[in-house]
């Protein structure tokens, strides 16, 4: 299992507890392996990403298919640079820039199994007629794309999104909203 504490501790001297919302706390993510069977990877958004590391809704589930990825032979979870960045501005903005370079060095070093794929001209191309054709984020139309290119199956609780299932064949894991 992947879990996060924040560095330092609490008056007992253990880690202190996760918060469930983002702060301003510039306190920094540290990360731990205990594999669990799991799932094989999946195609990751910012906001399941979000609610694994705050431990909101639908974190159980984004926990099992980063397992499930861990272990041997698990396929890797697949992460679009531009979802990537997403989440770097969320925690720089709500955690401090500490925290967002640990994070972005934790995906960079292969701490976590996310596998970045680049955004390439193709790629773009594909986004960008996404969200041409249907109301979206642009970084929600680059998974999509990326979720169709590798055909798997994309994370959410997002309606805009969940629409898209059968217009573009998509696979969906349906997540909670918060």
């Amino acid at each position: 299992m992947y879990a996060f504490t924040h560095c330092g501790a609490s008056n007992d001297g253990s880690p202190s507890r996760p918060r469930s919302r983002l702060t301003s706390s510039a306190r920094v993510l540290t990360y731990r392996s205990t594999l669990r069977p799991g799932p094989p990877g999946a195609l990751m958004r910012a906001a399941p990403v979000l609610a694994w590391l705050q431990r909101e809704p639908g974190f159980a589930t984004v926990r099992k298919h980063l397992e499930g990825a861990k272990n041997e032979g698990g396929e890797a979870c697949i992460i679009s640079a531009i979802n990537l960045g997403e989440i770097y501005y969320r925690l720089a903005r709500g955690r401090g820039r500490e925290a967002a370079d640990r994070f972005w060095e934790d995906v960079r070093s292969a701490a976590l199994p996310l596998e970045v794929i680049e955004a390439t001209l193709p790629r773009v191309r594909a986004a960008a007629r996404l969200k041409a054709r249907h109301r979206l984020s642009y970084a929600d139309a680059f998974a999509v794309a990326a979720a169709v290119e590798h055909g798997a199956p994309l994370l959410t609780g997002d309606p805009e999104i969940l629409a898209l299932e059968d217009v573009e064949g998509l696979n969906v894991v349906r997540l909670p909203r918060r």
